[in-house]
């Protein structure tokens, strides 16, 4: 039995995920927390965050943070206690008591966690790709802005892995799916001919771009994509017949449409209540409308459901959508636990690795000391001697050391995959006298490169 007071192989930074889910809170809170300055509110929330990213999407806020083995628990405590404190002053929502909306995780669990999240488990559409991409890009944003160090660089390398192994491995993403699809699905439920309605994209982002492909593969022939970017609007087009137009024309269009999809990265209304009202008959007599708002924050101002004749769906009204089209997804689901435990048990080794490195790196610092100052005292015993002398004795009392601690070295790596792994550390660190510190792997550029390509195309 490991002595309580021994090293442990454990990290000296630990990771823990503190999450929100569209199961736990509304839209409008999760809006709020995709908005707010992290580095400021962190820094002064609590000084034991060494590390940290942010995944925010439609469906879920987490806040994913390295800090010491001993101020975990702290941290696992405070951070909760912040985020709903921003949420009641940003949007004066409080959680009500015992409701317990903070998903906390830490170590094995966030990792399998953020595992499933990159493959599409947690999402509200099994297996939809977009998330790879978001997961990705808060990876890629957290290194461009030095958040994210070699513990959380490590576990986002391992969920991206997993979510590329998902899909292309196994059939999680067969048939599509998407929450564009989804929606565009609920709305054509209000057409008997949806192929003729007119539709008006908002946005040229990736939701609005599947949406187009869903549009395209309906055959909907009067369609229209409004963008801040008129040039940007025209390359996502896939039919000749189909138009784009400058946002800035946007309220004096929504008359002629039938459907609107908005899906941009605004940080205020695209379509306000004023905009719709202005654009509907006076007399209320007209066709059903129907809007898609499927960013975060809301493109659609959600008092537009009180107008007459229009059906508002937002991100939390798919729920009601996604009753079908999954079978062959979920028969995919045992294949992707299995890639996530491969994936999972390979980054508890490279944690294992990592924790004995310290020790192999002090002693062999060790024993270069002790080599630097024998070789020394030879040279001194020794006289004077030519150049050619001085250099067989450096490689001599080099090659000697290498050959002495590599088997030790191997073994020390080896032992670090063993269930008794603590107490060979201690031991080590008694017999040599070791007082290891962290080590840190820097992270290649050349991968860190390509992953930011593929956050940019995503």
């Amino acid at each position: 039995m490991v002595d309580e007071m021994a090293p442990t192989l454990r990290s000296g930074l630990r990771v823990a995920s503190i999450a929100l889910s569209r199961v736990t809170a509304p839209v409008e809170v999760r809006e709020q927390l995709g908005l707010q300055n992290w580095a400021a509110l962190l820094s002064t929330g609590t000084s034991s965050v060494r590390e940290w990213a942010i995944i925010s999407t439609c469906h879920r806020f987490e806040l994913y943070v390295g800090t010491e083995s001993d101020a975990l628990e702290l941290v696992c405590a405070q951070l909760p206690v912040l985020l709903s404190s921003v949420v009641n002053t940003t949007t004066g929502h409080i959680f009500a008591e015992g409701s317990e909306p903070w998903a906390v995780r830490t170590d094995e669990d966030a990792v399998i966690h953020l595992c499933r999240v990159a493959a599409g488990l947690d999402s509200l559409v099994l297996g939809e790709a977009q998330i790879q991409g978001q997961v990705i890009a808060s990876y890629t944003m957290g290194l461009d802005e030095g958040t994210i160090g070699p513990l959380l660089s490590a576990l986002f390398r391992t969920a991206i892995r997993v979510g590329k192994r998902a899909r292309t491995e196994t059939q999680i993403s067969t048939r599509a799916l998407s929450m564009s699809s989804v929606a565009l699905s609920m709305a054509a439920r209000y057409f008997p001919d949806f192929a003729a309605a007119r539709v008006l994209v908002i946005g040229a982002g990736e939701m609005s771009r599947l949406a187009l492909k869903a549009l395209h593969q309906r055959h909907v022939r009067n369609v229209t994509v409004a963008n801040r970017t008129l040039a940007r609007a025209r390359e996502v087009l896939l039919h000749p017949e189909w138009q784009a137009i400058d946002l800035a024309k946007l309220p004096k269009a929504l008359s002629t449409f039938d459907v609107i999809f908005s899906a941009t990265s605004a940080h205020e209304p695209v379509v306000t209540h004023s905009h719709l009202a202005d654009a509907l008959p006076t007399n209320g007599a007209d066709h059903q409308r129907v809007l898609i708002d499927l960013a975060v924050p809301r493109d659609i101002d959600p008092s537009i459901r009180n107008l007459p004749g229009v059906v508002l769906v937002d991100v939390d009204d798919l729920r009601q959508g996604l009753d079908q089209s999954l079978e062959k997804r979920k028969e995919a689901l045992p294949a992707v636990n299995a890639i996530i435990d491969q994936e999972v048990a390979r980054w508890q080794a490279v944690q294992r690795e990592l924790s004995m490195r310290p020790l192999v790196v002090e002693l062999r610092q060790r024993a270069e000391r002790i080599r630097q100052q024998e070789v020394e005292r030879t040279m001194r015993f020794l006289g004077p001697v030519d150049s050619e002398t001085q250099d067989h004795i450096q490689h001599l009392s080099r090659a000697l050391v290498n050959k002495l601690l590599h088997q030790p070295t191997v073994r020390i790596k080896e032992l670090a995959h063993d269930d008794e792994a603590d107490l060979y550390a201690s031991t080590l660190c008694d017999i040599f006298g070791l007082d290891a510190g962290l080590s840190v792997v820097p992270q290649s550029e050349s991968e860190n490169a390509e992953l930011r390509g593929k956050s940019n195309g995503s």
